[in-house]
C-alpha cells in the first residue's frame, strides 16, 4: 500500500527501538513511513542495537527494502558494551538491503558510565557476507558527532556494499572494520 506510517517516541530496552524483526523469510521492506525519536537499550544492558529498526537476519535470495522513509533522532543507549546502529542495524545480510530515497537525521549515541563509543550513527551492519549486498540509493544522511562516528559502520563485509547517488553531510561516510569483500 502507499500510506504513510508513523512512530514516535517508541523506546525498547531491548533491541530495535520502534522495529525489530528476527529473520526476513519474505521480500518485505518498510515504505513511505517515518521514525522519530525511536530508541533502543538501556544503561544496564549490554549496549543497544537499531536505535529505530533492528533485523537480525536477511538470508538469501530475500530482498528487504527501506524505501522513502524519514529515520529521524534514532538513539541507541551505550550499555557496557558498543553499541550499534543509530537509526538501522542489521545483523546478517545474506541477501539484499536496499536504502533507497530514505532519509537519516539526528543519530546519536547516549553514553552512559563506562560505556564503550557507538558505531554507525545511520545504518550499522555486523555482517555482509559473501551473497550479501547492501545498496544505498538516492538517500540522504545529515548527521553530527563530537567523536567523528561514520553514518554507515560495517564490522564485517564479505559481500557488496554500493553508494549510489547519495548525499553525506557527516564527519565519515563509511568505515569497514573488515574488508574482505
Amino acid at each position: 500500500s502507499d500510506e504513510a506510517a508513523y512512530v514516535t517516541g517508541a523506546t525498547w530496552v531491548i533491541d530495535g527501538g520502534a522495529i525489530a524483526l528476527g529473520t526476513v523469510s519474505v521480500a518485505s521492506g518498510i515504505r513511505y513511513s517515518t521514525f522519530t525519536d525511536n530508541a533502543a537499550g538501556d544503561d544496564a544492558s549490554a549496549g543497544g542495537l537499531g536505535g529505530a529498526i533492528y533485523i537480525a537476519v536477511i538470508p538469501a535470495d530475500t530482498q528487504f527494502d527501506v524505501s522513502q522513509t524519514s529515520i529521524i533522532g534514532g538513539t541507541v543507549v551505550e550499555g557496557s558494551a558498543q553499541s550499534f546502529g543509530a537509526g538501522l542495524y542489521v545483523d546478517e545480510t545474506q541477501g539484499v538491503l536496499l536504502v533507497d530515497s530514505t532519509t537519516f537525521h539526528g543519530g546519536r549515541f547516549q553514553p552512559s558510565a563506562g560505556s564503550a563509543a557507538g558505531f554507525g550513527l545511520s545504518i550499522a551492519l555486523c555482517d555482509v557476507a559473501s551473497t550479501g549486498t547492501v545498496r544505498v540509493i538516492n538517500s540522504t544522511f545529515d548527521e553530527t558527532s563530537a567523536l567523528e562516528n561514520y553514518a554507515i559502520h560495517a564490522c564485517v563485509n564479505d559481500g557488496e556494499i554500493d553508494l549510489l547517488f547519495s548525499t553525506f553531510v557527516v564527519p565519515g561516510a563509511l568505515f569497514i572494520d573488515d574488508n574482505g569483500g
